[in-house]
């Protein structure tokens, strides 16, 4: 009898991984479960010119996501366009077989079909905006030559008029000259830096609260950008500004004439969750916006996944894109937690305190901006 027993708990005990399946926080593919310490994830797949994320990495509850939208994981898998492409095309093939819904399969293939195109059908970045950019950049900036360009735009025109009217003056600016004066270089710089987000193909049927929340970000981030990085225009200001801009062509995607066409809440808010990233690149490469364009669009959800020389880069946006969730109102105990992350992240290199005071005087200012029409 004792032979018995004792054969059968030897065979249990050579049994063991099923019992430590159930604390082991990875699967025997690698994947992360939900109590594993962040500094366990594998940072990439393979080395060398691709770096990623698994794909299919468990993200944070719904609730939990709503706090903190800055908590995920996915990145790109490369700067390439041609191999993000193939990405886009593959990936979003697998997600179209995961949907029931005619409607949400209809909007994948579009964005399918859209992510072919090399430039998205985007219209070409605004004229002015690029020539006002050339010319700031010389060290004597000549401003009657700046003014006569800015005169070619209606919009950037508008958008200069209504930002120097302000309770600063007690009289309105006589001429366009002097409304660039008032604004002075810098600031004329942003106005036409951020007149991209107001081309008409982003104005989406259905969808335009959510566009304007991406835009509200995108400006608040851009300013945090720019006091991190310590360059007032540029490079970085442009990687805070459009670290969203995927998001923006997911929405257009998503937008339809008839509503019983139109796809459902949760399959947009996964596609866009996923795959936003990798569509912003392609449009900072449809604009020619540059590396560091790119490299935030790309890495600003993990700074880790990117290329070492690209880090700084990535997390100068993750900085913005935290504090600028942070500072939005009517969103529980986000700001609480949003300074509780960036300590964690960024404590030992960052006045967390600073950062989240510029991304709300941002925020003020798009708030009165947007009261003038200057938005």
């Amino acid at each position: 009898m004792f032979e018995l027993v004792w054969t059968w708990i030897s065979r249990l005990w050579r049994r063991p991984r099923r019992w430590r399946r159930a604390v082991d926080p990875r699967d025997r593919y690698g994947r992360r479960h939900s109590g594993q310490s962040e500094a366990t994830v594998p940072i990439s797949k393979r080395e060398g010119s691709v770096h990623t994320l698994d794909f299919d990495d468990k993200i944070t509850s719904g609730q939990n996501f709503e706090l903190r939208p800055w908590n995920h994981k996915y990145v790109v898998p490369s700067l390439n366009c041609d191999l993000l492409r193939e990405y886009l095309a593959r990936s979003l093939r697998v997600e179209i077989g995961r949907v029931n819904d005619a409607a949400d399969r209809a909007f994948i293939q579009r964005l399918i079909d859209l992510t072919r195109v090399p430039d998205l059908e985007l219209p070409p970045f605004p004229t002015a905006s690029l020539e006002v950019d050339k010319l700031l950049s010389k060290p004597d900036p000549p401003m009657a030559q700046i003014v006569r360009v800015v005169e070619q735009d209606p919009a950037f025109v508008q958008r200069v008029w209504a930002r120097a009217k302000t309770a600063h003056y007690s009289q309105p600016p006589e001429t366009l000259r002097l409304a660039i004066a008032r604004l002075g270089f810098d600031e004329l710089w942003k106005v036409g830096m951020s007149l991209c987000l107001n081309e008409g193909v982003f104005r989406v049927r259905g969808f335009q609260d959510e566009v304007e929340e991406v835009r509200q970000h995108g400006i608040i981030a851009a300013d945090v950008v720019s006091w991190v990085s310590g360059h007032a225009r540029g490079p970085y200001y442009m990687a805070g500004l459009l670290h969203d801009v995927g998001k923006l062509v997911v929405f257009r995607m998503a937008s339809v004439r008839h509503a019983k066409n139109r796809p459902t809440v949760e399959t947009v808010e996964q596609i866009i969750k996923k795959y936003h990233p990798a569509v912003g690149v392609i449009v900072a490469e449809a604009w020619q916006l540059g590396e560091v364009v790119k490299i935030g669009a790309g890495f600003h959800h993990n700074p880790l996944a990117a290329r070492s020389e690209q880090r700084r880069t990535a997390a100068m946006v993750q900085v913005a894109d935290i504090a600028a969730h942070a500072v939005i109102p009517n969103r529980g105990a986000r700001e609480h937690v949003g300074r509780k992350d960036l300590v964690e992240k960024f404590g030992a290199e960052l006045n967390v305190p600073e950062a989240l005071a510029r991304a709300r005087g941002a925020l003020g200012r798009f708030d009165a901006n947007k009261e003038r029409g200057a938005a």
